[in-house]
């Protein structure tokens, strides 16, 4: 596993889960480590939402209180036309596929994950699918390639942004005016 901090991003390396090309299906091994990261992040995410923030338990993991806005199951594919079609149109509806393949694992296995909620109250595991149009750095390729690199799931945490006071809105506010006026 490779985590980008600055982005809030997981990836599953292809050496990790992948899919073979044009497939959306996960192979028996892949699932097994798919239950184990389910396992790991259901008891790290339950630090994150608004009702284990609070839980003693959960200072060491999340000292600052920070809660989860979304956490986003994205599919990725490369770059080689999926069944001859050359708009991309495809390879994203695979990609999306991939994500959903990955999202409904994870629910059969662990069903708490999708139970954790962000701070509105909805739930935080989503999917999306971004074909072709992300490939990893060193991975672009100007010609169909058949890159399993590129054939990769990410995870995405996207964090709750605090909400301002009234102070700041209306400081925010009246900067805003200001800038109307002229």
């Amino acid at each position: 596993i490779q985590i980008e901090p600055s982005t809030g991003v997981l990836r599953l390396p292809e050496d990790a889960i992948t899919f073979e090309s044009g497939s959306a299906n996960l192979r028996e091994k892949y699932k097994k480590r798919l239950f184990t990261l389910g396992r790991a992040l259901s008891s790290e995410l339950k630090c994150y939402e608004p009702s284990g923030v609070a839980n003693s338990s959960c200072l060491e993991i999340n000292p600052m209180g920070y809660t989860l806005d979304a956490v986003f199951i994205e599919g990725h594919t490369d770059n080689k036309p999926f069944g001859g079609d050359t708009t991309g149109r495809l390879n994203l509806a695979l990609s999306t596929e991939r994500a959903n393949t990955i999202y409904s694992e994870l629910k059969k296995t662990n069903a708490e994950l999708f139970s954790f909620k962000n701070p509105k109250g909805q739930q935080l595991f989503s999917l999306s699918g971004y074909g072709e149009e992300r490939p990893l750095e060193g991975h672009k390729h100007e010609v169909p390639t058949s890159d399993e690199a590129n054939r990769r799931i990410e995870i995405r945490f996207v964090m709750a942004t605090p909400e301002l006071s009234e102070q700041e809105f209306d400081s925010l506010k009246k900067k805003i005016e200001a800038v109307n006026e002229f």
